[in-house]
């Protein structure tokens, strides 16, 4: 019994040194730097990779100068990364993707959404003057009598302002607790937000009646044409503001 153990044994030891041997054997053919040629003091799985992104980078718009001048920073880094034993694939990803970043250049990462409030603010604020400035030229081009130019009140600039300024922080605040990134545990009942829209509606509608009472100048109704203006400032200001920050907290 003891006899079958140790053959048993050295049995196994052979296997594990066979297995070794042939490992060590194929890092060394890996790792073999290339002794002439462009990219001479690369391993072979290096040199591969950059002979690969050197033809694809042949094949593209790059003019020969660019393409030299970054085939040789790259292999000039390789030289120095693979004593780590870093390699070209871990270094810059795939042959493709490092090609890619090469030719179109790296490719800017979204930015994050916009948490500002007052960012928030703003834009539903210029969607709600872009609203209103649109129905109040809708109107004065469809019914003269309602709007007319000089006149104060409802239709009045004072009044577009004020209200749109309060309907975007009301739907600042909305998002800020009832949006869709607030986490479900963290939102109020369905009662209680029934009750803080009904209450801001109730507000919004009071402070619209008496922003129209201001008499004067500043609350004067202009021209349907002054209106249409307005609206599509607004609109392409709510675009750009938009877009640059990325803001997505907002009804539309």
């Amino acid at each position: 019994m003891a006899d079958e153990n140790n053959l048993e044994g050295t049995s196994v030891e052979d296997r594990n040194a066979s297995a070794a041997a042939k490992q060590k054997e194929y890092l060394e053919k890996e790792t073999k730097l290339q002794g002439d040629g462009p990219f001479a003091g690369l391993t072979k799985r290096n040199e591969d990779y950059v002979y690969r992104l050197n033809s694809i980078l042949t094949d593209s718009e790059i003019n020969n100068e660019k393409r030299d001048t970054i085939i040789n920073e790259i292999v000039a880094e390789l030289r120095t990364e693979q004593r780590k034993g870093v390699t070209a694939t871990k270094l810059y990803g795939p042959v493709s993707t490092k090609a890619a970043d090469i030719i179109m250049g790296p490719q800017k990462k979204a930015a994050e959404p916009s948490t500002s409030f007052w960012l928030t603010v703003l834009d539903n604020g210029l969607m709600m003057l872009a609203i209103f400035a649109a129905m109040y030229a809708v109107t004065g081009f469809m019914n003269k009598t309602s709007l007319e130019a000089g006149d104060s009140g409802a239709g009045g600039l004072l009044t577009l302002l004020l209200t749109s300024i309060l309907g975007g922080m009301g739907a600042a605040l909305f998002y800020k607790k009832y949006g869709p990134n607030v986490k479900k545990e963290d939102k109020p009942a369905f009662w209680v937000t029934l009750l803080v829209m009904i209450a801001f509606i109730a507000v919004w509608i009071l402070a619209y009646m008496l922003v129209a009472l201001i008499p004067g100048p500043l609350n004067s109704i202009l021209p349907a044409a002054v209106y249409v203006a307005i609206a599509a400032i607004a609109f392409v200001a709510r675009l750009y503001i938009k877009r640059r920050y990325n803001i997505n907290r907002t009804m539309f």
